[in-house]
């Protein structure tokens, strides 16, 4: 997937389902399990190599320059400039990830269904942020109905749905 359409997918993961600041340290939650610090989905604690990375460093120092418990609450979301460089930092965080999950669990041929539909990309993008390990199974799924015969993106569309909506339904 090209890198600005990757952008623009991304920001709408975080500005819709991701948020912003969550430092458990500050504004604990029992509802966040035992994730660490993170901003924009990505976890300081569990996220490993990807806050090592020269864009995760970045992200961390510009975070750690700014933050304040007392105006850093849970959810915030800094303002420009540091918004947006923050944003561009996790893209640059996440998208090499993308690539490399894609070229390792997607068959060449469902990879080149889910880049040409919006509703495939987001999907495959949004697996980014839940890990290596739910990429795959997403991917093997998507896999698994282009071996079948599928070519049509809507019933792929509904195949990532229900990967998604019916994970505990499995046997």
């Amino acid at each position: 997937m090209d890198k600005s359409v990757f952008n623009k997918i991304a920001n709408s993961i975080i500005n819709n389902i991701e948020g912003g600041y969550y430092n458990p340290k500050w504004h604990y939650k029992e509802a966040m399990g035992k994730s660490g610090e993170t901003m924009f989905g990505i976890d300081r604690v569990a996220g490993g190599d990807l806050n090592t990375s020269p864009a995760g460093k970045q992200f961390w120092s510009l975070i750690d320059a700014n933050k304040s418990p007392s105006v850093w609450k849970w959810n915030y979301i800094p303002p420009d400039p540091l918004r947006t460089q923050l944003e561009d930092l996790a893209v640059d965080i996440i998208y090499p990830r993308y690539e490399q999950y894609s070229k390792r669990y997607l068959s060449p041929e469902a990879k080149e269904l889910v880049d040409s539909d919006g509703r495939l990309m987001f999907h495959m993008a949004y697996a980014t942020w839940n890990g290596e390990g739910w990429f795959k199974k997403f991917a093997n799924d998507i896999n698994a109905q282009v071996q079948a015969g599928v070519r049509d993106t809507t019933q792929l569309s509904q195949t990532a749905v229900d990967s998604r909506t019916k994970e505990g339904d499995r046997k």
